[in-house]
């Protein structure tokens, strides 16, 4: 597999990832798009483009974490199972990891972008704008969640509001990783239509 092959599936799986981990689409409180599934994809795209974003690597630990932890989490809703109590700080243990695991997640692909994108088109700056719009939404509703108050008619508003930035925020992340993709698939066909030429 060549490095260009690598990157376009590592991207793919990346923008995958992102999709299972922000969208829910829940039937009797069980979520049929698991956010354990992104992070398999997420696992997978780690692989792909580790060796062009070594500190990809240094995700996969808080990855394999995740994934767990979300997993047992979708276990315990098929049996009306919460965190409450003391339980909650470890919803925020994982919580904050996940955060900083996604916004370094992005970090590296604004990265990768930035040394693929052709000039002027910004899309290393996108990611990392789209980024920190999702990180502050995330942190702001996760702590209405932590303090209780998310039941006040005013934060009801707020979060409804911060869900629909946060859902377009998502959605332009994984057009600009798309974006991206094809990208990656045109320096491809160009590297192949180059080699053909040059063994002509």
């Amino acid at each position: 597999m060549t490095k260009q092959q690598k990157l376009y599936k590592g991207i793919s799986k990346a923008a995958m990832g992102f999709f299972f981990v922000f969208f829910n689409f829940s039937i009797n409180k069980i979520d049929l798009l698991p956010s354990f599934i992104g992070y398999l994809f997420f696992l997978s795209a780690i692989e792909y483009l580790k060796e062009e974003e070594r500190d990809l690597s240094l995700l996969r630990i808080m990855g394999i974490m995740l994934f767990f932890w979300n997993l047992v989490h979708w276990i315990l809703c098929w049996f009306d199972v919460y965190f409450i109590g003391f339980w909650k700080f470890i919803v925020i243990f994982f919580g904050i990891t996940e955060l900083y695991f996604l916004f370094q997640m992005l970090t590296d692909l604004s990265s990768i972008a930035r040394r693929y994108q052709p000039e002027n088109y910004l899309l290393d700056k996108k990611i990392i704008i789209y980024r920190t719009i999702e990180t502050i939404i995330t942190t702001i509703i996760t702590g209405v969640w932590f303090f209780s108050v998310s039941s006040s008619p005013f934060w009801i508003l707020i979060s409804l509001v911060l869900s629909v930035i946060s859902f377009v925020a998502v959605i332009c992340i994984i057009l600009v990783l798309m974006d991206l993709r094809k990208i990656i698939l045109y320096n491809e066909m160009n590297t192949v239509h180059q080699n053909e030429q040059n063994g002509l």
